[in-house]
């Protein structure tokens, strides 16, 4: 078994290294066992096989250290950076790298056991990870595609959170769940498999009361047809972006009453059916906030046609919904009910359980 202080993530935190300016204490490179030391300092640029710092020119992997946080682009990262296939890689302790998660995932001013779920399911999905990243140079990005993290000024109430659930994962038959959350499931979260065409016993869609009636996941998008075509046009048939987008439907629903493919209509009754999680995801995740989709509006504007969508919820309604998990806190449920809620049959676990 794993000693749980020695697990360290790699997280991607700039990809296409083009100009990086770089800051830190004592800073020092590390290539191929050679230790060179450098200014406070320095310009770093990449071509993916070699990294040219201050002007000299070094082969990569290379790792940048420091005896204190080190400064890229004026953001602060902990632990050292690592320079591999033109990416800027942020080697992390899990538990640090949590309180950065979590900082960037919920306010700190949330209940103490909504946190505590959040580190926990946090904690499982990158442990996941890195189970299965041996072969590739990094386990997860910095961004809302794995989850969020944000090095910075920790918070007691995050550390307290992290600390009082260290080394504590979500598991299934003894292996670390695939634990997905979101922001808000609108009243019922959805099955894996209806979103990412795999079927996870822990993950069906489940009535979400926690989450059913909060006013600010009502939502309301426009585009023009001209707009959405544009926004399509890498999914679509090119023969169909010539012509008026006329109407949109929603073609088929998932089980939770999610929009599982919209059809498209055009000009000359043309149309053509797209996967909802992709059409979603193309238009605006932020603004276009789920698949619960309640009515699609049209009004002509000249010779266009805006479309505008109404609906509930935020995310993709998959896993722990976390302000179904803030209202269950404020209700008086403690993390374990919390986690056994959102995934189902699931057991709370230690990393070291793990073989």
């Amino acid at each position: 078994p794993v000693r749980p202080e020695a697990v360290q993530v790699r997280v991607v935190v700039v990809k296409n290294i083009s100009k990086l300016n770089i800051n830190g204490k004592n800073l020092s490179l590390i290539t191929h066992g050679n230790r060179i030391p450098l200014p406070a300092h320095v310009t770093v640029t990449s071509d993916g096989d070699s990294v040219t710092i201050n002007g000299g020119q070094y082969s990569t992997p290379a790792s940048l250290v420091s005896t204190k946080a080190i400064s890229v682009n004026g953001k602060q990262y902990y632990g050292h950076l690592v320079i591999q296939q033109n990416l800027l890689i942020a080697v992390v302790p899990l538990e640090e790298y949590l309180k950065g998660v979590l900082a960037a995932e919920v306010p700190d001013s949330w209940p103490i056991e909504a946190l505590k779920a959040q580190a926990i399911v946090s904690r499982t999905f990158v442990y996941r990870r890195i189970r299965q990243g041996k072969n590739r140079p990094y386990d997860v990005e910095d961004t809302v595609m794995d989850q969020k993290y944000e090095y910075g000024d920790s918070s007691p109430a995050i550390d307290q959170a992290v600390l009082q659930t260290a080394h504590r994962v979500v598991l299934y038959q003894g292996e670390p769940i695939e634990a997905f959350f979101h922001s808000c499931s609108g009243g019922r979260t959805e099955r894996s498999g209806d979103i990412f065409q795999k079927d996870l016993p822990y993950l069906k869609s489940i009535p979400d009361p926690y989450c059913a009636d909060r006013k600010k996941f009502f939502w309301s998008f426009s585009k023009t047809g001209g707009e959405i075509k544009e926004a399509l046009r890498e999914y679509i048939d090119p023969g169909l972006l010539g012509l008026g987008l006329r109407a949109i439907k929603i073609y088929k629903k998932t089980g939770s009453g999610r929009a599982r493919e919209f059809l498209l209509v055009f000009d000359g009754n043309e149309s053509e059916a797209m996967n909802g999680n992709s059409f979603r995801i193309a238009l605006d995740p932020t603004q276009f906030k789920s698949l619960l989709v309640d009515s699609i509006q049209t009004q002509h504007r000249g010779a266009d046609i805006i479309f505008t969508f109404q609906g509930r919820g935020y995310g993709h309604g998959v896993g722990m919904s976390q302000w179904g998990a803030y209202e269950m806190a404020i209700r008086g449920f403690r993390y374990p009910a919390i986690i056994a809620h959102y995934f189902r049959g699931t057991k709370i676990g230690l990393i070291w359980d793990i073989q």
